[in-house]
């Protein structure tokens, strides 16, 4: 038996068995479906807004079929395709998290039998695991995480080359019930650059095991910070639209809902990517409204680049993405 249980690996278990969290599908999207004009869509995408979190679903308006979703809070994202006849249900095979640019984690439905009188015997549990032992994950706010840390919690911010100096960036963190922190993916960030640097300062740092009726837990939090950095003398190249296009080896286009904006309007958003041509970061440079931005933000993550060269050299560089409502 391992140690910890990857959030990774929790984040497809519940894509599987639970993958709205107990929410339903929106009124307004499902009054669309079916209508004339739902034909044109692909998807439809919505924010929902709960008293914990903030969610963007995004729906087959044709057949009603969950086709994504993205908790802004938890970091929980994933998509569904594929969809198979199960009885009168339409169930998807492919569940895939994209947790961060170049990091594809894929669950394949290889086999879905209906179990028919199923003997009792095979939910029987014959020795339950103690307490102790039992890999128990809970959410705390980050505050609580942060007052956990035993070795502080400052950031030394780098100098950046190029983007804003000062803004704010996110990471979601998962620690195991030693303390130690295991995961730390992007959450997002006002300069992408400053993204990676952060992520590996947060996994150093060690905490207090956590406890729930006095026995370990593992821990998950979302952890905000405010960065106040200098801007080199050497700033980063700036490509255009269809510049960086040209080094996309994987592009993916947004489903946009339909009421996001006038059809042929520009939604234009700022991407890092760094030497390896992996896609640091994704700026919200132009005020895009939540859903909009997300939409974006969704499809720019799967993206895939070659490297940038540069008098012979690869280079980070920074781009300004067109994308249009049609």
């Amino acid at each position: 038996m391992g140690d910890y249980f990857p959030w990774w690996l929790n984040e497809l278990i519940t894509a599987m068995f639970d993958p709205l969290h107990g929410l339903a599908i929106p009124a307004q999207v499902s009054s669309e479906t079916g209508k004339p004009a739902a034909s044109r869509f692909s998807s439809v995408c919505t924010d929902v807004r709960t008293a914990a979190d903030h969610w963007n679903l995004c729906i087959d308006p044709n057949r009603l079929l969950l086709k994504s979703v993205v908790s802004i809070n938890t970091g929980y994202g994933v998509e569904f395709s594929d969809f198979r006849d199960f009885g009168e249900k339409k169930v998807p095979r492919q569940i895939v998290s994209n947790p961060e640019s170049g990091t594809t984690i894929r669950a394949t439905i290889t086999q879905l039998v209906e179990l028919r009188e199923p003997d009792e015997q095979m939910f029987a549990i014959e020795h339950s695991t103690p307490p102790q032992d039992r890999i128990v994950s809970v959410r705390i706010d980050q505050d609580a995480l942060k007052k956990s840390s035993l070795n502080g919690i400052e950031i030394n911010w780098p100098a950046t080359g190029g983007g804003p100096a000062t803004g704010g960036c996110a990471v979601y963190v998962s620690a195991d019930r030693a303390g130690r922190i295991r995961e730390v993916w992007p959450g997002g960030c006002d300069n992408a650059g400053l993204q990676d640097p952060l992520r590996e300062m947060v996994m150093k740092w060690q905490l207090k095991p956590a406890l729930a009726d006095e026995v370990p837990v593992q821990v998950e939090s979302r952890l905000t910070f405010a960065f106040n950095t200098q801007v080199n003398s050497n700033p980063l190249p700036e490509l255009s639209d269809a510049e960086a296009r040209k080094l996309a080896t994987k592009v993916v286009e947004p489903a946009f809902a339909p009421k996001s904006g006038a059809r042929g309007s520009e939604i234009i958003v700022q991407i890092s990517v760094d030497e390896t041509g992996k896609l640091a970061g994704v700026q919200n440079t132009h005020n895009l409204k939540t859903s909009v931005f997300v939409a974006a933000y969704s499809a720019l993550r799967q993206w895939r680049f070659k490297p940038y060269i540069k008098d012979g050299k690869p280079e980070y560089f920074q781009a300004n993405i067109t994308f249009r409502i049609h």
